[in-house]
């Protein structure tokens, strides 16, 4: 670890990119691949610059094994408090596991999570099930009059429920709950 805080403090590139790194996740949590991005598309954002000029992944892999090694980055931990904070949401498991894929999260950690909470419990469907109850409410009151749109409510409201990430059997546990 030492040849690597020596190799950082000697190149002001390393330097540079290690205190990016440092200030991004002084905000907020982010996954690997996805400082990697942050950092490589400084370079993209500004072409002209001669600072970022050599912000590529090479660099930002070697200043990531440092910020790991001193615990100001773990994708495990990250991973975790977003997936605790996502599940308290309205969305299901599918919609959760894209939004985690989309923060560049990797797909074990995810998988992994996923399946984890699979085994260990089942989602808390209160609040989608209200939802789900003024949704219907909504909608008969918008089609009250109209025979054809009141027969396409339970419809609407299973893609509403697809498009919040909700597979079949959770569908009909919510169904049942309303």
């Amino acid at each position: 670890m030492g040849e690597l805080v020596e190799k950082i403090q000697n190149n002001t590139d390393l330097k540079n990119i290690y205190n990016k790194i440092l200030d991004y996740l002084s905000k907020r949590d982010y996954s690997e691949e996805k400082l990697i991005q942050k950092i490589t598309d400084l370079k993209r954002h500004y072409p002209h610059s001669r600072r970022y000029q050599n912000y590529n992944r090479e660099n930002a892999e070697i200043a990531l094994v440092l910020v790991k090694e001193y615990g100001y980055l773990n994708e495990e931990r990250y991973a975790r408090n977003l997936f605790d904070y996502l599940i308290n949401k309205k969305d299901g498991l599918q919609r959760i596991k894209q939004k985690m894929l989309n923060r560049l999260i990797k797909k074990d950690i995810v998988g992994q999570l996923i399946n984890d909470f699979k085994k260990e419990s089942k989602q808390d469907l209160t609040r989608i099930v209200e939802l789900t109850k003024a949704k219907r409410e909504q909608l008969e009151k918008k089609y009250k009059n109209d025979r054809i749109k009141t027969a396409q409510i339970k419809p609407k409201l299973y893609l509403f429920l697809q498009q919040k990430g909700y597979a079949g059997d959770e569908i009909k546990r919510i169904f049942s709950g309303i």
